[in-house]
């Protein structure tokens, strides 16, 4: 694992540690941080001789810092897969399977293990940096093995949390195609359609935009040529005054839902299901979120 790597991980962590801990008990990563560089703690051969005293000179709580120095303590090369079989999937212990279960590939053999013993009645529950959590998803799929019903939410660290079927992950946000709405743009901000990046197009051109194409009809259809000639104009100089010209009413419509805190979001979520034909098409609309 990486420097950067360790450094995401151990964010993750304390992150998640934030959401539960009350006021006086957060962590400021930043302060953590640079307590943590200050002592040495700058490349990835420095991690690794962490010990979780270490880390608490730096800031994190006791049971915070064990977390965090078993993360930067692991080596190169741990944690890859392993190459499980059929015969072995169907040998291993409940908690053997969840600790090797990985919801974007739920048609292995431990994924299609877990959803025959669950009968594919949900019973997984992720941690806040989207990894797993294995103990409460051990305990929900014995609890289906002992025929009890299946639960909607599970609390941990006393937030209810929402449980999931296998092959399912959390919502996953992206950013709307505002040429074509309900098409999220690429994590990189790429569009599927012209190949091209939003990546820096400030939020008010792409609202303007979005509501030309879905609002004012002054972008009534789409073809590649004309979206190319949008997006020379959306990544210029000037861009906003440019777009308000050549979309007048766009221009007033979006200064009337700005006056009442009204303007599209342009976000889009998706609940993702590596068993539907849905996730095989992870930029088509799923979810608006207004």
């Amino acid at each position: 694992m990486s420097y950067q790597k360790k450094l995401e991980r151990a964010e993750a962590i304390v992150a998640e540690h934030n959401e539960s801990a009350g006021d006086e008990g957060k962590v400021d990563w930043e302060s953590f941080l640079a307590k943590l560089k200050g002592t040495g703690g700058t490349t990835e051969a420095t991690l690794n001789s962490c010990t979780w005293e270490d880390l608490q000179e730096c800031g994190l709580p006791k049971m915070l810092a064990r977390a965090v120095a078993k993360v930067f303590r692991t080596e190169e090369g741990e944690g890859k897969k392993t190459l499980i079989t059929v015969n072995k999937a169907q040998a291993m212990p409940v908690a053997e399977l969840v600790e090797h279960y990985d919801p974007r590939e739920a048609d292995n053999p431990v994924g299609k293990r877990l959803a025959e013993i669950t009968k594919d009645q949900p019973c997984i529950v992720f941690n806040a940096d989207g990894t797993v959590n294995v103990e409460a998803s051990t305990q929900l799929v014995n609890e289906l093995r002992d025929n009890l019903p299946a639960r909607e939410t599970f609390v941990v660290d006393g937030r209810p949390q929402k449980v999931f079927r296998i092959g399912e992950r959390p919502d996953q946000v992206a950013d709307e195609n505002p040429l074509w709405p309900g098409r999220m743009l690429r994590p990189n901000g790429d569009c599927d359609q012209t190949n091209r990046s939003w990546t820096g197009v400030p939020d008010e051109v792409r609202a303007l935009i979005y509501l030309a194409r879905t609002e004012t009809n002054e972008l009534n259809s789409v073809g590649v040529m004309e979206a190319n000639a949008v997006l020379d104009l959306a990544t210029g100089d000037n861009a906003a005054d440019k777009i308000r010209q050549h979309f007048p009413k766009a221009s007033v419509k979006y200064d009337e839902l700005k006056a009442i805190g009204n303007l599209p979001s342009l976000k889009l979520a998706r609940t993702g299901s590596s068993g539907s034909s849905a996730a095989n098409q992870p930029f088509t609309h799923r979810n608006r979120i207004f």
